[in-house]
This record gives structure tokens, C-alpha cells and sequence, in this order.
């Protein structure tokens, strides 16, 4: 999930949860957060969320949360 701001214009509850979306934004260096909801479901095969970003691209961990089902919420931002 990624937090847009509002000089985007995206609207849709303020997050998108389009892998791809996300992709070329984080390469055109358009995203300061992310918001992940990390599901414990083991599916085998997948979309990367990080594929093609430049490995020079640094996020630093502002907040981790756990509930009780098992999912984990983490919030990034971009490093500076």
C-alpha cells in the first residue's frame, strides 16, 4: 500500500495497492512513505514489490506494528 500525497492528485481513501503503480513511482523517486500490510500467506509465486528499483533507493523503517491474526503493519520512508 502507498500513501500518496495530495499534489498527485490520487485519491482512493489516500492508498493504492497497484505493485506496479507503485514500481514506477518509487523510479521516478515520487513516493516519501510506504505503507505495507505484510499477510502471513506463504502463495509460492508472486510479484515482487521491489523489482527493478535501483538498489541505491533507501527506506529507512519508521513504524512496525503486529496484530493478533498475524498481520504486520510497516511504515517506510524514503531516505534522504
Amino acid at each position: 500500500m502507498i500513501r500518496l500525497g495530495t499534489a498527485l492528485g490520487c485519491r482512493a481513501h489516500g492508498q493504492l495497492a497497484a505493485v506496479g503503480l507503485s514500481r514506477s513511482l518509487m523510479r521516478l523517486d515520487l513516493i516519501d512513505e510506504l505503507q505495507v500490510s505484510l499477510f502471513p500467506y506463504v502463495a509460492g509465486e508472486g510479484t515482487r514489490m521491489f523489482d527493478g528499483i535501483p538498489k541505491a533507493y533507501q527506506l529507512d523503517l519508521v513504524s512496525s506494528a503486529a496484530s493478533r491474526n498475524g498481520i504486520v503493519e510497516l511504515q517506510y520512508r524514503r531516505h534522504r
